[in-house]
């Protein structure tokens, strides 16, 4: 329930809006939560230095927006969230470019808005993440949703600015966790004089250089005195001592595993996945699969196995302060150690996979004898798990598996027409099992005894 006003001003399709709420709230049942109302508008800094968009999702491309407008104004009656976020998309007039978002403030209910200021009068700068991101939250709340709604004050509450300026000074794609940027001057025009410096985060953070973008030139003084002369923006970069520094220009899986919760980030892409307890399954081919789940966020669990996939350069730090909030619940891979797992470990009960990273599944392990390896990740299932034949590869996923074990193409049915018995992964046996399912002449057999 929200509505997007390309101006400020209070008119009659309010009040539409808001009986609007009110019919729709009788028919939602508020339980134990409650609604909150959202009232915000959104302006451009200074006036005339570029135009606006504001969505309420990051995944826009900027080239395909045709309403930008010099203001925005959004309400909206939320279930159960008391904030929101939203993206702001900026498109600089003239040698403008875009500094970050700042906070509105005014003195009173009856002020008018304007960006948040320091001491010095100049623009406080509180994220400069493209898009650019505002989150208010909201103090209008009830369980009833009509009653909430009832509450919505007439003119916005909240107010963000997408600031414009000629020189901006960022933190470098990837590395805002080593470190920040300040400017003397944010909002600055043709002819000041400014200085921008480079901030570590901590002691093991160390600044390395900027790079002018208009023409990639490598500066290392810091901080670093500029005389404004037109549009440009200097982005910093750090190094970090404790950073384990990974670089797969084609892309690449691999393992990961930390005693330590860790964060990861830098220029390039990286996506972690686990493997939970819940996700093992089965085909109707008959394939095995444990569904590889993708970690939504850049902290990368704790104590638990991983598969990494990094393409380009990123950088892995350790985050121990974090080991209490990143551990996977109920995992189901586990991890061998320094020292392995030695063969009198091993159990007669179960069956033991191991992964294989370039056919992305895990393998049965056959021979015991050895134990594990060292820094391994597998799999222990009980052997009542599988109530057909044991599975020779257990895939990353169920398309993985449907693929592998759906004998599909005409070679192979041709190849299997010959009355030999082969099993549901194509390979050639001596006898039907007990039970399992098998390709027989061609075609394919179900075969149980109980």
């Amino acid at each position: 329930m929200e509505k997007f006003y390309k101006n400020k001003m209070f008119n009659k399709s309010r009040i539409a809006l808001l009986v609007g709420f009110m019919l729709m709230s009788l028919s939602v049942h508020a339980g134990n939560n409650e609604y909150y109302y959202l009232f915000t508008e959104f302006h451009p800094y200074p006036t005339g230095a570029g135009k606006i968009y504001v969505s309420k999702t990051k995944e826009v491309d900027a080239d395909t927006i045709s309403t930008w407008n010099d203001s925005f104004v959004i309400e909206e009656c939320k279930y159960c969230m008391g904030g929101a976020d939203y993206y702001l998309f900026g498109k600089p007039e003239g040698d403008y470019v875009i500094a970050g978002v700042s906070t509105g403030k005014r003195a009173d209910e009856l002020s008018d808005w304007g960006p948040t200021v320091n001491d010095n009068g100049d623009v406080v700068i509180s994220n400069q993440e493209n898009p650019f991101r505002y989150t208010p939250t909201s103090s209008i709340h009830d369980k009833d949703s009509m009653t909430c709604v009832s509450m919505a004050p007439m003119f916005p509450t909240h107010c963000a600015y997408l600031v414009f300026t000629k020189v901006a000074a960022k933190v470098a794609e990837g590395y805002k966790n080593f470190g920040s940027v300040t400017c003397s001057k944010v909002a600055n025009e043709t002819g000041d004089k400014i200085s921008i410096e480079a901030k570590p985060a901590d002691e093991r953070c160390h600044f390395t250089h900027w790079v002018k973008k208009s023409n990639g030139e490598k500066l290392e003084s810091n901080p670093l005195d500029i005389e404004v002369g037109g549009s440009e923006e200097y982005y910093a970069y750090f190094s970090c001592d404790s950073a384990t520094v990974i670089n797969e220009p084609d892309g690449k899986y691999m393992l990961w595993y930390s005693n330590n919760s860790s964060t990861i980030t830098g220029p390039g892409s990286a996506e972690s996945y686990s493997f939970a307890q819940d996700s093992l399954g089965h085909t109707e081919n008959g394939g095995w699969f444990v569904e590889k789940k993708v970690n939504t966020n850049d902290n990368l669990y704790t104590s638990c196995p991983l598969i990494l996939y990094v393409k380009g350069e990123v950088f892995v730090c350790s985050t121990p302060q974090y080991n209490s909030i990143y551990n996977l619940a109920k995992p189901l891979a586990q991890w061998s150690g320094d020292n392995g797992v030695s063969a009198q470990d091993i159990s007669n009960d179960m069956l033991y996979y191991v992964v294989d990273i370039e056919g992305r599944c895990f393998n049965q392990l056959t021979d015991l004898t050895g134990g594990i390896a060292a820094k391994t990740m597998y799999l222990a299932l009980s052997k009542s798990t599988f109530d057909t034949e044991v599975p020779a590869k257990i895939y990353w996923s169920r398309e993985d598996a449907s693929t592998a074990s759906g004998i599909t193409s005409t070679e192979m049915d041709k190849a299997m027409k010959n009355g030999k018995i082969y099993n549901i992964n194509g390979m050639e046996v001596k006898s039907v099992g007990r039970n399992g399912i098998y390709i027989i002449d061609g075609k394919k057999v179900i075969q149980r005894n109980n």
